[in-house]
């Protein structure tokens, strides 16, 4: 049998929504919960994304039981001081054993009632 479809997202939660970064640098943890049908879920990176300039912060998390088809993947995002104030949109590539690679879009996540972005002020 050959696996040929990618993870799927179940779950997304953030410590926090809204950060601060005029004193220090911000920290929020997040955890993501994803499924997958045959070769189980290996890693997800989660991506925020300024709404100015092409800055970013990421984090990317790696099942620590590879071949499990449910996963709940955890780490922490930075944001640097001074980093660019507004709504960062949220994007995750989630992929499985064998590749297959999931992209789920901001749009995507507010439709399916999981944080869709962080705010920075």
């Amino acid at each position: 049998m050959t696996d040929t479809t990618p993870p799927t997202l179940t779950g997304l939660t953030l410590s926090s929504r809204l950060i601060h970064t005029s004193r220090a640098p911000q920290s929020i943890s997040v955890t993501l919960s994803a499924t997958d049908d045959l070769s189980g879920v290996a890693a997800a990176t989660i991506f925020f994304e300024a709404p100015t300039a092409s800055v970013r912060a990421t984090l990317r998390s790696t099942n620590p039981h590879p071949g499990q088809l449910a996963a709940t993947l955890t780490g922490t995002a930075t944001w640097p001081q001074y980093a660019p104030t507004g709504r960062w949109a949220i994007r995750i590539v989630a992929s499985d054993q064998c590749g297959n690679l999931a992209k789920v879009y901001a749009a995507e996540l507010a439709a399916a009632g999981m944080p869709s972005s962080i705010l920075t002020e």
